[in-house]
């Protein structure tokens, strides 16, 4: 069942470009963390707002649209739990795809 905020890949072929770029970034910064490059954290401890966000752009990037109360079902049948996070990550997103600017981050370079 699909409800809840669907974010749609733009038709700007700019902000598409740039989001495949942010989606390396993000990954990059997975990996970087679960390699032990930061300061050690345990799992628990890692933030997950990067990791949501890596989800939506994957999704979004794969099938130009993420159902995101859907995805966050997804997410907690795979993974046992989803943080309050997933919701914000997924505004970022939003924003991005939408071109508005996101406080915070390193945002969307265009």
């Amino acid at each position: 069942m699909t409800d809840g905020p669907v974010i749609l890949l733009p038709t700007d072929e700019r902000i598409v470009d740039a989001l495949i770029r942010k989606r390396d970034e993000y990954f990059g910064r997975v990996a970087l963390e679960d390699h032990g490059g930061w300061e050690y954290r345990a799992p628990e401890q890692k933030s997950h707002s990067v990791r949501y966000k890596l989800f939506v752009l994957d999704r979004l990037l794969e099938t130009g649209s993420v159902a995101t109360h859907d995805l966050c079902r997804e997410l907690h049948a795979r993974y046992g739990y989803v943080t309050d996070e997933f919701g914000k990550a997924a505004a970022v997103i939003d924003n991005y795809t939408k071109g508005k600017p996101v406080t915070g981050g390193t945002g969307l370079a265009l």
